[in-house]
């Protein structure tokens, strides 16, 4: 159970930051508005691929 959650963590650090700097850099939003979309973004993701690791393992 700890290594899902650790995993889990760090795809969604890994995401987060890597859409977050994207979003910041590439477009004309607040600091604010960037955090909460690559936040939402990269929680979409990590559940995604946690979904699709699941998927595999059936």
């Amino acid at each position: 159970m700890k290594n899902i959650l650790i995993e889990f963590l760090a795809k969604f650090i890994l995401h987060s930051t890597i859409f977050g700097i994207l979003l910041y850099f590439l477009n004309d939003l607040t600091i604010e508005k960037t955090l909460l979309t690559a936040g939402s973004f990269g929680l979409m993701l990590a559940l995604f691929n946690m979904y699709q690791n699941h998927k595999k393992k059936k």
